[in-house]
């Protein structure tokens, strides 16, 4: 068959046994010249070779149909996760036979592959490996890193690795991957994802964390702009006592937000990404809290680099005033207002501010108090809207003290089978 390039990317893979891809595409062939008769192919297609891959991670979908049937020469290429296309809408792709396709196809319903495995196959990229991991999928794709679904080659454990593409590796965002294994290697909590190691294959760093299995908020709240209260409330009480956890270690997040909050099929939700964190003197954060810095001087960050004049880290929609005037006094304040935002968010269906335009965000948050959330939301309780205004009010005095505090007040309103049970996501 013409996909001598596809068939030795395959090979070279090890995703296939020699054996059964040799029997696959040998039917294919015969199929495409017209010598299998059609009970050889009803045949063939209800005694599917038993697929040794991925267990039920792999869905037998048809692939997309994204190439072109035509015969063009590929080149090999050595597969590195740091430059994959996670989706295949992003892909320039090559054009391909009619009988790779067709193979890629087979592949993927019988449970040989899934369909990233064989696009990147297909673009003939044949490496699905860093140091001790098998690359399976891709999984995510964040501000700066892509994320992949791994398994551990001698434990048979899932992983998901977050890898820095080199095509993005400058020297701020290199320091910030650094960074963030850095601050995550002495942290252990049950409501903060957890960091297994890191690693370097060739030219590629990687950290390791534990595998989700229920995605991300910003994903839920996708499917279902508004959520139950239960559900809300459940989400957001275990992520304040992360962020409690993380206040008390001397650590500023900057960076809550439903992209960041990961969740479980066993109701556990665990907040993710310490790459924008700061770790401040903790005398500094007791004292004064307005956010001035009378002396000029910035407290003293763990990586004082990552803030640079003038400059704001963080993601609008869910940063504090404070934040916005003076960047270089991170405050535990700056945490609590943005779980405020991310809960606010999930019981309207929209963020405090909903503008379009970044400048007017950020006169907004500086300027003016936000909408009472039973505007857009009137099944929310009282107390809960009157938790949010306290939360997200810019005069300080009505500000929650600690994150710990925001998680006691909500703990009325999270189910009584406990945080962990109580809710399915």
């Amino acid at each position: 068959m013409d996909s001598s390039n596809f068939y030795q990317s395959i090979l070279a893979s090890g995703l296939v046994p020699a054996e059964k891809l040799s029997k696959i595409a040998d039917f294919i062939q015969k199929r495409a010249d017209g010598s299998a008769s059609t009970l050889d192919s009803i045949l063939f297609d209800i005694s599917a070779i038993e697929p040794v891959s991925i267990e039920q991670l792999q869905k037998p979908a048809k692939l997309k149909k994204i190439f072109k049937h035509e015969s063009i020469e590929t080149k090999q290429s050595a597969f590195n996760p740091a430059d994959a296309t996670l989706d295949a809408s992003e892909a320039e792709h090559k054009d391909h036979t009619h009988e790779e396709t067709q193979l890629a196809d087979e592949l993927i319903r019988q449970g040989f592959l899934n369909r990233w495995q064989a696009e990147q196959l297909l673009e003939g990229k044949t490496k699905f490996s860093l140091g001790e991991y098998r690359i399976v999928d891709a999984i995510g794709k964040g501000g700066y890193g892509y994320v992949f679904l791994g398994r551990n080659v001698s434990q048979e454990q899932y992983t998901a690795i977050k890898v820095l593409p080199i095509t993005k590796a400058t020297p701020e965002l290199s320091r910030r991957f650094m960074h963030e294994i850095e601050v995550q290697k002495e942290l252990r909590h049950p409501n903060l994802v957890r960091f297994l190691e890191s690693g370097q294959d060739g030219s590629v760093d990687y950290m390791v964390h534990e595998f989700m299995d229920g995605g991300d908020l910003r994903s839920l709240l996708r499917q279902a702009p508004i959520l139950p209260l239960d559900t809300a409330t459940t989400i957001i009480t275990q992520i304040a006592r992360a962020v409690q956890y993380l206040h008390e270690n001397g650590i500023i997040h900057r960076d809550i937000k439903p992209a960041n909050i990961l969740l479980s099929s066993d109701g556990t939700a665990k907040l993710i990404d310490l790459g924008l964190s700061a770790v401040i003197d903790v005398q500094q954060t007791a004292g004064d809290q307005t956010g001035n810095d009378e002396d000029g001087s910035a407290s003293r960050l763990l990586d004082s680099s990552l803030i640079t004049s003038g400059r704001v880290a963080g993601t609008v929609d869910y940063m504090a005033p404070d934040q916005l005037r003076n960047p270089y006094r991170p405050l535990p304040s700056w945490d609590i207002y943005s779980l405020g935002c991310t809960l606010y968010q999930m019981l309207t269906g929209t963020v405090p501010f909903p503008l379009q335009d970044t400048q007017e965000k950020f006169r907004a948050k500086l300027n003016e108090e936000p909408k009472d959330a039973r505007i857009y939301n009137q099944a929310i309780p009282y107390d809960i809207a009157d938790l949010l205004r306290s939360i997200l009010s810019l005069q300080r005095n009505y500000v929650l003290a600690s994150a710990g505090a925001v998680a006691e007040r909500l703990d009325a309103w999270t189910p009584p089978e406990g945080l962990a049970r109580g809710v399915k996501f």
